[in-house]
């Protein structure tokens, strides 16, 4: 399901040359994740530390030089790589920490230019890395449940959730308002409310 959705938001959102990374649990699914963008018409490859070096390389340097659309990877990749141009950033599962989630989507967008990011959610995800991690430190879970909460917040803002978990200035919180564009999904809903119960308003004043 997450696969269709998926292909949907980058036709959606990205035109022919947009180049965008996806992020995936395992190894397993990057393989399983090219695959099927392959199919769909993308030029995608894998990255993760099953490849062999020479594979990787290969892949990094097709990246570099624009031959590469989607890069599917475990959150291995990107270290070290500055590349302006990233369009778009996709979690195709739950990152493990907030932390996580803000340092791998600010990999899109490094030009100043417009970008998205996507992250894909439900329950069994937070399930299946509770699980995974549940013999680990409780500072894991404690992240975990901070993706979880800022998932499942579909009423703040998303950009001013961010920037208050990282204690940051708040100067961005209305950026929403500014550029439809750039509109989180939370802020979009909100508008959509206030633009339905004025029009309910307005009908019940007719006359």
């Amino acid at each position: 399901m997450y696969n269709i959705l998926l292909i949907f938001s980058l036709r959606s959102l990205c035109v022919a040359d947009d180049l965008g990374i996806v992020y995936c649990w395992k190894k397993v699914y990057c393989d399983s994740m090219e695959k099927t963008l392959n199919e769909a018409g993308l030029k995608a490859y894998s990255y993760h530390a099953g490849r062999t070096e020479e594979y990787r390389e290969s892949v990094q340097n097709m990246w570099k030089e624009n031959k590469c659309q989607v890069i599917c990877a475990t959150v291995a990749f990107g270290m070290g790589i500055h590349k302006p141009d990233v369009r778009y950033v996709i979690h195709s599962v739950l990152p493990k920490s907030m932390e996580r989630y803000q340092r791998e989507t600010g990999r899109a967008g490094r030009d100043g230019n417009l970008s998205h990011c996507i992250l894909f959610y439900n329950n069994n995800d937070y399930h299946q890395l509770h699980y995974v991690i549940s013999n680990s430190m409780k500072r894991e879970l404690d992240n975990l449940n901070r993706v979880v909460q800022y998932c499942g917040n579909e009423k703040v803002c998303r950009r001013a959730q961010l920037l208050s978990y990282f204690s940051e200035v708040k100067t961005e919180a209305n950026l929403c308002e500014e550029s439809a564009e750039a509109i989180c999904d939370n802020c979009e809903s909100a508008n959509k409310k206030k633009v339905m119960n004025f029009k309910e308003e307005g009908e019940g004043e007719m006359t």
